[in-house]
């Protein structure tokens, strides 16, 4: 089958799952899950989390397709849904790993710093980038991710991913060397 006759199969696909048509869906689904766990990996590299990642995609998928105004974009459009749900479940790892590091900090004999002021100042830095930089960001330095796999997940020419990445640290060197208040 050509990937043509596939597109137009799955345009349609979404015009009965509009119209309430459960087989449909459940069509819709088993041809478009695979990709979403593949994209959900990509950006996790774990297979748990990949996989939870890609099922809450799939209940949002499966709230919203009624929304989606032309079928043709159903594949940014999902593919939208996968990236954004990946990336909570990296800030909810972030989120656990700093509560973490704060009890083991707290745990620590008297006389270790509690939490060095270098690395909250860094992470306020961080958290008050724009989405657009904050996002290459973790995926890059709290993940690991190269470039090219961070342009991958995103969606991005890879030199976009550069500069974001330029960009976000020359902000957070100005935050930085700001003043602390």
């Amino acid at each position: 089958m050509s990937g043509n006759t596939r597109q137009i199969e799955e345009e349609l696909l979404v015009l009965r799952c509009q119209d309430g048509e459960a087989e449909a869906l459940r069509e819709l689904i088993a041809r478009w899950h695979p990709r979403a766990y593949r994209l959900a990996f990509a950006i996790l590299g774990n297979p748990e989390l990949a996989s939870d990642a890609s099922q809450e995609a799939c209940i949002s998928l499966v709230r919203g397709i009624g929304q989606l105004r032309d079928p043709a974009t159903f594949p940014a459009w999902s593919n939208a849904i996968v990236r954004r749900r990946a990336m909570d479940a990296v800030r909810t790892l972030q989120r656990e790993r700093r509560a973490k590091e704060r009890f083991s900090n707290r745990a620590q004999p008297s006389g270790c710093p509690e939490d060095p002021q270098g690395r909250t100042a860094v992470a306020q830095a961080v958290a008050a980038l724009p989405r657009r930089l904050r996002d290459p960001v973790h995926l890059h330095y709290a993940n690991g991710l190269s470039l090219r796999h961070i342009a991958r997940v995103l969606s991005l020419p890879i030199g976009t991913v550069k500069s974001r990445l330029s960009e976000a640290r020359r902000r957070i060197g100005v935050a930085l060397d700001a003043p602390q208040q």
